[in-house]
């Protein structure tokens, strides 16, 4: 099947041949317009026709179709037309002055004759009488409305013999009675003065027997050019209108895409680019299409050109980018930069209001008295200022509305909470508002500090797979080094895409995780992200992932934050409640052992644990978070061997960093983490003899946690729990 259509859409020019399919309803205006012409020939020995329509209606697809159907005629044709025609195409626009034009009309309509003898003469009088004429076309000011009579006149003056070619020519031409269609297209590509040049061969010198023309033309620009000229006055359409009364006698007008045929080429070029770039089209994302294209898209897109740009741009930079962005959006942001460029330059100026994020938000907070409508007023004026005519700003702020989650109620002009702002739903990955996708619409392609989602699905299946030196594998584990968290967002919505139970792909991730700093936002979320995929896992793999991890203390701590994350996700969310209670039994089943291993061998190097290394503290904080009862017996199996009580307590107070490398303590006056650590008759029963008065934990607030003052700290805090203990009646 002929696939025209497609074929040109990144050229301007017309197609050369019509689809099977007739997208445009162009075949049935060529059949009506052969109609025409044979009845205007029944009725009128010359005349002259306008094809009239919007720049990019395809009028000059018509006009080829149309001479080729005349050129070549079928049965049917040579039936409508009831007789031969000649035609000729002439395009005024591609002489460079009047003179040249003036010549050239008489060369074309001299062509299109026969080459044959019976003609020969007869073509050269024409020729000759195009010459004779040239002083006369160059009084192209004379035209006016009412100006026919004083060319004639100047015609009827002018010597004996260019009145005799007139007569020849017309006697001959009569004689024969054989119709010539002129075509004339690009009228409206034409200066003010060359039009009425064109005008003036058409009506006066030119209108001889039996020679029919076809003028195409967009009727609002030739109105626009004719105001430039001495005919009109500034601004009088209606006498433009009847100036061209005057020359047209029969007009024939391209009719705009009705929306059913809009619907029909835009599902054939969607199909068309998706097949093409290898892209799939989800149902969501059509349904979600047809509303916008209906809403807003189709309005602008009532013309074959209108519609081949459009898709001619997205068929020339999907390719660079494919599934990296949704599809429904680029075809969206395509639409805008096609047609609203100013727009599309709006979307990238105000990025950071658009996605909710930076500067922007934090200052809407302090902007109390900013109502819904100011910002709604706000937007209208900007899409002013990007040119948007008034009609279109509100289609446009809907449109904006459906990319951008924050201009939802804007558009909708709902009211905002008292801190100036709205819940707004997530964005998904790969839209325009997704913040890690948002320059892949602006840079054709995916930037080079960013990563390309397919190479991250790759990556992860090399890994998975042991094979971690592939192209894709070393991509993410470089991008991890300098962007880490946008390295767990890819691998995160990779895995929960694909539903990934990988122990090989979490042991990859603890390589970097032991390299983070605790407690940031990266080690935070590849915990989160590791979690995610453990949940998914076997009891068997958890157990050997477990097994794997927890032989060093670095792996423990870091089965331990993940155990503490599933656990999380447990509280979390009540879906899938005893899958996740699986889980968790797996993996304490799994790390307290390790726990409680770990913390015997750093026994047996720090005689007190003061001294023990920081990594085993923090696994005890994690194991009492885990499984209190079973750390309370392994501390109290500790101190039974000889640690000392003060110095126990004293290491697990709960720290937190200043800076400065300084720590000091956290959690002032928490006595239950005390209790439900410890045996407290057995503490008291130690520390008898320790107990006596001293300063009370106040006293320690924003003091460096040196061993002295953890130690004091410990026993103020164990003075506490006792006196919490006596005001309960638990102890005389």
């Amino acid at each position: 099947m002929t696939r025209a259509f497609e074929d040109s859409w990144l050229s301007d020019d017309p197609l050369r041949e019509l689809d099977d399919e007739e997208l445009f309803g162009r075949t049935h205006l060529i059949e009506r317009t052969i109609e025409i012409l044979a009845r205007v020939r029944a009725h009128s020995t010359s005349s002259t026709m306008g094809l009239v329509g919007a720049w990019g209606s395809g009028k000059t697809t018509v006009l080829e179709g149309l001479t080729r159907r005349i050129r070549t005629a079928d049965p049917a044709t040579a039936q409508a037309l009831g007789e031969e025609w000649y035609v000729a195409e002439f395009n005024p626009w591609l002489y460079a002055g009047p003179l040249e034009l003036h010549l050239g009309f008489f060369q074309t309509l001299r062509d299109a004759f026969p080459k044959n003898e019976q003609w020969a003469n007869k073509k050269n009088w024409l020729l000759d009488f195009g010459k004779s004429a040239a002083p006369i076309a160059g009084l192209a000011g004379l035209i006016g409305i009412d100006g026919e009579s004083i060319v004639r006149h100047l015609l009827d003056s002018a010597t004996d013999n260019l009145v005799e070619q007139r007569d020849k020519i017309a006697k001959e031409l009569d004689k024969s009675g054989q119709p010539i269609l002129i075509v004339v297209d690009d009228l409206d590509r034409l200066s003010a003065e060359e039009l009425l040049h064109v005008f003036k061969l058409v009506r006066l010198v030119g209108r001889l027997p039996y020679v029919y023309y076809l003028l195409s033309y967009d009727e609002h620009t030739v109105v626009d050019l004719l105001a430039k000229t001495d005919l009109v006055a500034a601004d009088d359409d209606r006498r433009a209108l009847d100036y061209l009364e005057k020359i047209v006698q029969v007009r024939l007008d391209m009719p705009l895409l009705r929306y059913h045929e809009i619907d029909q080429v835009v599902q054939r070029a969607i199909d068309h680019i998706a097949a093409k770039h290898g892209v799939t089209v989800r149902p969501q994302q059509t349904r979600r299409l047809t509303d916008i294209f209906d809403e807003v898209l189709s309005h602008r897109l009532r013309t074959p050109r209108a519609i081949k740009r459009l898709f001619g741009q997205l068929d020339a930079f999907l390719g660079s980018i494919g599934e990296e962005v949704s599809f429904d959006d680029f075809l969206m942001i395509t639409w805008l930069r096609t047609m609203e460029p100013g727009v599309y330059g709006l979307i990238q100026k105000h990025k950071k209001e658009l996605l909710g994020n930076g500067g922007y938000t934090l200052r809407s907070l302090h902007l109390p008295d900013t109502t819904t409508a100011d910002l709604r007023e706000r937007w209208l004026k900007r899409l002013s200022e990007a040119r948007v005519d008034e009609a279109s700003r509100e289609d446009l702020l809907y449109l904006l509305q459906t990319l951008f989650p924050q201009l939802e109620s804007i558009y909708r002009n709902e009211d905002r909470d008292r801190r100036g702002s709205t819940s707004v739903r997530e964005p998904e990955p790969g839209r325009v508002s997704h913040p890690d996708y948002f320059d892949r619409y602006f840079a054709f392609g995916v930037p080079a500090d960013d990563i390309p989602d397919a190479t991250v699905s790759a990556g992860i299946t090399d890994i998975v797979e042991g094979r971690p030196e592939t192209v894709a594998a070393t991509a993410i584990a470089a991008l991890m080094q300098t962007q880490p968290e946008l390295t767990i967002r890819k691998i995160r919505q990779a895995s929960d895409e694909s539903g990934l139970d990988s122990v090989e792909l979490i042991i990859w991730l603890h390589t970097y995780w032991k390299n983070f700093e605790r407690e940031t936002l990266a080690s935070g979320r590849l915990e989160g992200l590791s979690a995610s995929i453990l949940s998914r896992l076997t009891t068997g793999q958890i157990q050997a992932l477990t097994a794997e991890l927890t032989r060093s203390v670095e792996g423990a701590l870091f089965m331990a934050c993940v155990t503490h994350a599933v656990d999380s996700l447990k509280h979390a969310s009540p879906d899938n409640f005893e899958a996740r209670e699986r889980v968790m039994n797996a993996l304490l089943d799994g790390v307290v052992p390790q726990y409680r291993r770990h913390l015997a061998a750093a026994a047996e190097f720090a005689p007190s644990p003061l001294h023990a290394d920081e990594r085993v503290r923090s696994l005890l904080l994690y194991w009492r978070l885990h499984s209190p009862e079973s750390l309370k017996t392994a501390l109290q199996e500790r101190m039974d061997a000889g640690w000392d009580v003060v110095d126990t307590i004293a290491w697990l107070l709960p720290l937190r960093d200043y800076g400065n490398g300084q720590q000091q303590l956290s959690e002032f006056g928490d006595h239950t983490y005390i209790t439900a650590l410890f045996d407290m008759e057995f503490v008291i029963e130690r520390l008898s003899e320790r107990l006596g008065d001293g300063p009370d934990l106040e006293h320690f607030r924003n003091q460096p946690a040196t061993d002295s003052v953890r130690r004091q700290s410990a026993l103020a805090l164990v003075r506490l729990a006792i006196q919490h203990r006596r005001s309960a009646g638990e102890v005389g």
